[in-house]
C-alpha cells in the first residue's frame, strides 16, 4: 500500500473516531494540566486574585478588584465563586484559566474544520500549545477566560456569516464579546479581527449583515459600565516599566512564537523527506481546501491584534503594555497555519499526518512538564532563618508577595515591606504602589517611619526590584552582607 493511501486510511479513522479524539484529548489535557497546575506556585498576580476572592461577599471582592487590581468586573466573579464553592487550592483555583484556554482551543478546532480536513482542525486545535503563552492555560487570571470567550464569539461569527443558526450564533457572538471586554480593557482588541473581516465580507457581498452589527454594538454596551474604572487607571496607574515602546512590535512576536520552532523545524524536515521521497508524486486522496476569504482575513487580523493593541498603548495614557494583553494573537498563528498548511498539502494525506505529528510534539511536551511542589519561602533557608530570629526587610514586590502568602502564621509579622514611592521613583525608576494594598495583611510600613537615624536592621536582597540599598547608601547608611544564597544575600543595612 503507497504512503498517501496509508495516510488516506489514518484521516478516516480519525474522521470516524472523531468525538473520541477529542475526548481523549481533553483529558490528556485537563490531567497534564492539572499536574502542572498543582506543582507550580502562586505568584504575585495569582495571589491578589486569591486575596481578593477571600472577600466576604461578591460585591466586597468586585469593590477590592476595582481597588487593588484595576480590572473590569466580571474577572472577579468566577474566582470568587471557586473559592466559595472549592477553596484556594492550586488546581481549583485555576480551573476557569484552564477551562477557558480548552475552550478556545476546541472553537478553533471547530473554526478550522469547517474548511480543512481533520488533520489541520487538530493542527490547529494544538498550536497555541506551541506558543509562550501555554502556561497561562493554567494561571489564575483573566487571560484563558479571555480567550475561552473571544473563541466563542469567533466560532459564532462564522457560523452567523455562513447563516446557521442564526438566533443562537448572533447571541453567542453578544455573549462572547461581552464576557471578553468584561474581563479585560485591551479585549476590545477584538473588534479588529471581527469586525475588520465583517467589513470585508460585508463589501465582497455589497450587503451589510444588520443583524451581526447589531451583535457587536450590544456587545460593547457593557464596557460602558466599567469606563469610569478604565479612566480610573488611565489617569492613576503607571507601570514604566511595562511602558509600551516602538519595538515591542517587533519583541512580541520574535518573544511569543519563539517556542513555535518546536513545530516548524520538525514539519520542514518531515514535509521535505515526504517529498523527497516521492509522495507529492502519488495521488491526492482529498480535494483542496475552500477558504472563504473573508475568514483567511479574520485569522490575518487575529495574528495583527498586537501591532493595534501596542499602537493603542503608544497612544492612549498610561501607555501600558505587556504581551499577555494581545494573547489571542495566538489563534491567528494557529489558524492561519491550519489554513496554509492545507493549502500547502492540496489534499494529500501524508502532509497532513506531518502537520499534526509536528504539532503534537510541543502539546505533548508541556504536558510533561509537571513538577514537585516546592513551597518558595523554604527555597531560602538563609531568609527563613533569619524571620525566626526577627523581622527582615524584602522589597522585591513579586518576591515578597510568594513569600507572605506561602509563610507561616507565626513568621509572617517578621516579613516587612518598606515603602517610599519617590526613592522608589528616584533609585529604581518605578512607581511604587505597594501602599495599595495595606489592606490585605501583609506588613507595610513607611520607609521615613522605619528608617529611624542609627538604626540597623536586616534586607533580604534578591537582585531587582528593590530600591532600599542605594535609598540607605545614599542618605549616608551602609550595607554589609551577612550570609549569601544562591545569588540572594541577607544584607545588615546600618542608617547615619
Amino acid at each position: 500500500m503507497a504512503f498517501e493511501e496509508r495516510c488516506a486510511a489514518i484521516e478516516r479513522f480519525l474522521i470516524r473516531h472523531k468525538v473520541a479524539v477529542i475526548v481523549l484529548l481533553s483529558l490528556m489535557y485537563f490531567v497534564g494540566t492539572s499536574f502542572r497546575a498543582n506543582g507550580k506556585p502562586f505568584w504575585c498576580d495569582e495571589i491578589l486574585t486569591i486575596l481578593e476572592a477571600r472577600q466576604p461577599s461578591l460585591s466586597a471582592s468586585m469593590q477590592a478588584g476595582r481597588d487593588w487590581d484595576w480590572m473590569p468586573p466580571l474577572s472577579f466573579v468566577p474566582p470568587y465563586l471557586v473559592n466559595r464553592l472549592a477553596g484556594t487550592g492550586r488546581v481549583v483555583f485555576r480551573l476557569p484559566a484552564m477551562i477557558g484556554f480548552w475552550v478556545f482551543c476546541l472553537c478553533l478546532f471547530g473554526f478550522a474544520a469547517r474548511r480543512v480536513n481533520i488533520f489541520f482542525a487538530l493542527v490547529a486545535l494544538l498550536l497555541p500549545f506551541a506558543t509562550i503563552f501555554e502556561p497561562y492555560s493554567f494561571e489564575a487570571r483573566p487571560y484563558g477566560m479571555i480567550l475561552g470567550f473571544f473563541g466563542i464569539a469567533l466560532f459564532c461569527w462564522q457560523t452567523a456569516a455562513a447563516g446557521r443558526k442564526r438566533a443562537i450564533s448572533i447571541a453567542g457572538l453578544t455573549l462572547g464579546i461581552a464576557c471578553a471586554l468584561l474581563n479585560h480593557y485591551y479585549a476590545i482588541m477584538i473588534y479588529l479581527p471581527l469586525a475588520g473581516a465583517e467589513i470585508f465580507r460585508s463589501l465582497r457581498q455589497r450587503k451589510v449583515d444588520w443583524p451581526i452589527w447589531a451583535a457587536f454594538i450590544a456587545a460593547g454596551l457593557p464596557m460602558l459600565g466599567s469606563l469610569l474604572a478604565a479612566m480610573h487607571v488611565m489617569k492613576n496607574n503607571t507601570h514604566p516599566w511595562v511602558q509600551a515602546h516602538a519595538r515591542d512590535y517587533l519583541l512580541f512576536y520574535t518573544s511569543a512564537f519563539s517556542y513555535s520552532l518546536a513545530f516548524v523545524v520538525p514539519v520542514v524536515v518531515l514535509c521535505t523527506a515526504v517529498l523527497v521521497l516521492g509522495a507529492d508524486k502519488e495521488q491526492a486522496s482529498t480535494r483542496r481546501p475552500s477558504i472563504p476569504d473573508y475568514e483567511l482575513l479574520s485569522a490575518a487580523l487575529i495574528l495583527l491584534v498586537p501591532v493595534g493593541a501596542i499602537t493603542l498603548a503608544l497612544v492612549v495614557p498610561p501607555h501600558i503594555f505587556v504581551d499577555r494583553y494581545a494573547i489571542v494573537a495566538i489563534g491567528g498563528f494557529a489558524l492561519l497555519t491550519s489554513f496554509l498548511g492545507a493549502h500547502f498539502a492540496g489534499g494529500r494525506s501524508a502532509i497532513g499526518v506531518v502537520f499534526l505529528l509536528g504539532a503534537l510534539l510541543p502539546f505533548m511536551f508541556d504536558l510533561t512538564k509537571a513538577r514537585p511542589f516546592k513551597n518558595p519561602l523554604y527555597q531560602e533557608p538563609v531568609l527563613v532563618r533569619a524571620l525566626q530570629n526577627g523581622p527582615v526587610i524584602v522589597n522585591n514586590e513579586m518576591r515578597h508577595w510568594q513569600f507572605w502568602y506561602y509563610a507561616p502564621e507565626e513568621l509572617r509579622p517578621n516579613l516587612i515591606y518598606l515603602l517610599d514611592e519617590a526613592a522608589a521613583m528616584e533609585y529604581f525608576h518605578v512607581d511604587d504602589h505597594a501602599g495599595a494594598f495595606r489592606g490585605l495583611g501583609m506588613r507595610i510600613v513607611d520607609y521615613n517611619t522605619f528608617a529611624t537615624p542609627g538604626k540597623s536592621f536586616l534586607l533580604y536582597f534578591t537582585g531587582s526590584l528593590d530600591w532600599v540599598p542605594e535609598k540607605v547608601l545614599h542618605d549616608g547608611g551602609t550595607m554589609s552582607v551577612v550570609e549569601w544564597n544562591q545569588g540572594n544575600a541577607l544584607l545588615r543595612a546600618r542608617l547615619k
